[in-house]
């Protein structure tokens, strides 16, 4: 089967360009347990590992030889932790700054509030409301179990791990 994530790839490296369309609204049911949750992390964590060794060296090879800067974008996109890692990750980093030089403690607070504050932008303000608290405070879970699932990655590739979804149009 296909991963979209793969016929994305295919396609860049092909010199197809994928656009953004501005008006367009993509409807995507969101899980509703903590374990489909993270089963879908998994999946989606093992293939940008997978892609990004499968991708990287030709993505180079192609950028040198053809110029297909779109396709060796995407190829070290698959580098980039996940963004729920990152809130995690730069916090903790924040906290061990202390044991270290001020410098660091500095560059780790500045990383930190540029993190933050690219998150804020990111969210439209009409989403601003109680279900964002309460996505806020289920943070700390998500971020645990985000750290959890980096060593349960072994074989995700390799057999398909089905997200479940409601029967219901609950919105």
């Amino acid at each position: 089967m296909l991963q979209t994530l793969e016929l994305e790839i295919m396609m860049l490296k092909e010199g197809i360009q994928i656009k953004y369309l501005n008006d367009c609204f993509v409807y995507d049911e969101k899980v509703q347990k903590m374990d489909d949750l993270n089963n879908q992390r998994r999946r989606w964590m093992s293939a940008q590992i997978y892609y990004l060794r499968e991708s990287f060296f030709d993505a180079l090879k192609e950028f040198f030889i053809r110029g297909n800067i779109d396709y060796l974008d995407k190829s070290l996109q698959m580098a980039l932790i996940p963004r729920v890692l990152l809130l995690g990750l730069i916090p903790l980093m924040f906290g061990l700054s202390f044991f270290l030089s001020s410098s660091i403690q500095i560059s780790c607070l500045v990383l930190l509030q540029f993190l933050v504050f690219t998150i804020l932008i990111s969210i439209p303000g009409r989403l601003y409301n109680v279900k964002l608290l309460k996505a806020l405070a289920a943070l700390p879970n998500g971020i645990i179990g985000m750290f959890l699932i980096m060593f349960k990655l072994k074989g995700a590739n390799k057999t398909f791990i089905h997200t479940p979804h409601s029967t219901n149009s609950e919105s």
